[in-house]
């Protein structure tokens, strides 16, 4: 099975965050299923609004 190379945030904070906030994950691609197709993203932007959309999903403050 392939592997999905993932920077993902582990942690919030209050100012701007830095290289200990996130951390990389090997995970497995799925396979999807009858009726489903799996897409890759290239680019993801990523806007400073999006913080305040992040906190409000529940991610909790450390």
């Amino acid at each position: 099975m392939a592997a999905n190379l993932q920077i993902q945030l582990i942690r919030q904070r209050d100012g701007m965050p830095d290289a200990s906030d996130f951390e990389v994950a090997e995970v497995p691609v799925p396979c999807p299923a009858a009726g489903q197709m799996l897409v890759q993203t290239v680019h993801l932007p990523i806007d400073p609004y999006m913080r305040k959309a992040i906190v409000a999903v529940g991610s909790e403050k450390t």
